[in-house]
Order: C-alpha cells, then structure tokens, then sequence
C-alpha cells in the first residue's frame, strides 16, 4: 500500500508540473517582442532546473522508500516537513507552486538572573589597648622582733664621809686667868676667827695655863662620787619595714577582638537569549504562473511594488529581475516567503492585486 500510495503521488505531481510547463508555453508563444522572449525563457529555464531538481529529489526518496530507509536532511535539524512534502498538498489544476524553505521565527528574550549568590564577609574588628600608669608593690610591708638592751647612765652624788663635830683648838696668843671664858673680845676673838677661818668658834676658855682655847665647830665632811644607774631595763620592740611600691606603665585591654559579619546581597544581570518559536520549514506554495505574467498583470504588479517603495525600474511590463528584487523587497517588508526568481500569490494577494 505504501508503495502505491507513493506511485499516485508521483503521477499527480508530473500531472501539475505537466499543467505548469504547458501554461508557460502558452505564455512563451504570445509574447509580442523578442528582447521579452528571451528574458522569459531565462525565467522559464530556471523554472524548469528547478522542476528537474524536485522530480530528482522526489525519485531519491522514492528509492529510499523502497528499500525501507528514512532520509532525512543532515544541514536542517530544525525544519519541519511532512511526508508528502515532495509534491504541493492539495494541488489544483492551473496553478504553480514552488518548494521554499521557510525561515524558522525566534524571539529574543531577556531574564534577570542571579550573576553572584548572596554571601557573608567577615571583618575582624582587633582589639584596642591603652597605656596606663599603675603603682605596683615591690616588697610588702614587714616586721620584725628586736631586742633593745638597758641602758645605763651616771649619777653623780655627794655622800657624808665624817659627821659635823666640835673640838677644842688651841687659840693663837694668850689671855689672862679670867679674862672670860665665853667669847674672846676685841683684837683677840678677830685673830682668832682668822686663825681658824670658816670654822665656827662656839666657846673659848682660858686654861689655868693661860693658853686660850676655843671651842671649834668641825663641819661634816663630804665628798662626790659618780655611779652607774640603770635608765631603762633591757626589752623587745617590734620594728615595721614599710612596704615598697615603684610605678610602671602596663597595657590595659579597652575593648576586645571583635568578630563583624556583613551580608552581601544577590547580585542580578539580565541574560538576553533567543529562543525558537518555530522551526525552519519545507514546503510549497502558490506562486503567480507564467501564464499570468502578461505584459498588463506585470505593469500593475511593478505600479504596486513603486508605491510601497519597492520597485525603482521602470514600469515596463517585463517580468525580469528588477520585478523579482521588488517583489523579495514587499515580501520581507510583510514578512512574507519570497524567492529570487518567483513571486508568491501570497505577495500578489497582499498587495491587493487579483491575476
């Protein structure tokens, strides 16, 4: 069934491609002027290479089919296509196509994206110190237990060595028997004080003798010495050693390592990426046959494409390659499928033309 399937789609396409040829023929024969003729059969054998290579193309797969292999183009991966896409779909009598491949669409699209994740940095804040001025202990204060010896001194004191007594002392000169015994008068009571100086004369008398004799007061008798006394008695005392500090400067810690951590935000950029819409496409469609390329339905095609700005020759009716540019320039501008030496119904129709 495949097989056959395959033969009825090979007899319809060379039925149309028969019709095409034909109609070009038609249009070749009526051309009125020779410079025009030529330029058509320019065009009319470019048709035809093209028509050759499909039919070449359609008995490639034909064999391929046969011998139950797939082929499938290795410079497209994106292009879509059917299985009868060797020949037009849904053909009609008296039309043309051609097989173009249709660009794919793409759209470009921007995202925004995260160029660097969030983080953490981590700050050492040090620590900070200052200098400062202490009075530090050396030595700590001491005692201790020592002894004081007695301490002596001299005393020096006058002591009685003979008590006062009295004894008669003979006195200087002589005095009569009677003269008196109690005190000695005038010249000789003063020889005798001298005589005896300090010494108190309490009495005299007169011995039988005559010899004066006095009663002389001996004072008592002293005399210094000096001796040893004790002051103070032998004793303990305890002596306190003060205790020594000197001044130093040390480091006093004010505030300590400190450990600070600061939270980085995302970072974002935007990513412009082109994404398919749809892929490249085989397929036919309905061009304007030759048979329709008169010299009228050409002009009108030709004023069409100079009033969209498309079209910068001369309306002269000649389907040639300044027609074929106008009608690419149309097509991109609508975004429609184009070819180099076609022009699609689809163009024709966009610009309101009927033919």
């Amino acid at each position: 069934m495949k097989r056959i399937s395959l033969l009825l789609a090979a007899l319809f396409a060379a039925m149309i491609l028969a019709a095409c040829q034909t109609s070009q023929t038609t249009a070749t024969a009526e051309a009125p002027v020779a410079a025009e003729m030529s330029e058509e059969e320019k065009i009319a054998a470019e048709m035809a290479a093209e028509r050759e290579a499909n039919i070449a193309e359609y008995e490639r797969q034909k064999k391929m089919a046969m011998e139950g292999r797939e082929s499938k183009p290795a410079a497209a991966p994106a292009m879509s296509s059917t299985s009868g896409d060797l020949y037009p779909p849904n053909a009609r009598p008296g039309e043309c196509y051609a097989r173009m491949l249709i660009p794919g669409e793409s759209r470009t699209i921007t995202e925004k994206v995260i160029k660097k994740e969030a983080s953490e940095k981590v700050e050492i804040i040090p620590a900070t110190y200052k200098t400062v001025t202490k009075r530090v202990l050396v030595k700590p204060e001491t005692t201790k237990l020592v002894s004081v010896p007695a301490k002596y001194g001299t005393k020096t004191e006058k002591i009685q060595v003979s008590p006062a007594t009295t004894v008669w002392k003979k006195g200087a000169g002589t005095m009569a028997a009677g003269a008196g015994s109690g005190a000695a008068g005038g010249s000789s009571a003063a020889a005798i004080i001298d005589r005896f100086g300090n010494q108190k004369i309490i009495g005299s008398r007169v011995t039988d003798t005559g010899e004066l004799m006095c009663l002389v007061e001996v004072p008592a008798q002293y005399k210094t010495v000096t001796k040893t006394v004790l002051v103070s008695p032998a004793t303990t005392k305890t002596i306190t050693a003060p205790a020594e500090y000197k001044t130093v400067e040390v480091t006093e810690l004010v505030t300590p390592a400190q450990e600070k951590r600061i939270a980085i935000p995302e970072e974002y950029g935007t990513v412009t990426r082109t994404e398919q819409v749809r892929g490249e496409q085989l397929t036919w469609v309905p061009v304007l046959c030759q048979v329709n390329m008169t010299t009228g339905n050409v002009s009108t095609l030709q004023s069409a494409l100079k009033k969209n700005g498309c079209y910068a020759c001369n309306v002269d009716g000649i389907m040639g390659p300044c027609t074929f540019r106008g009608a690419q320039c149309y097509a991109k501008k609508k975004g429609l499928p184009y070819g180099s030496n076609f022009v699609t119904l689809e163009t024709i129709r966009a610009l309101g033309l009927k033919f």
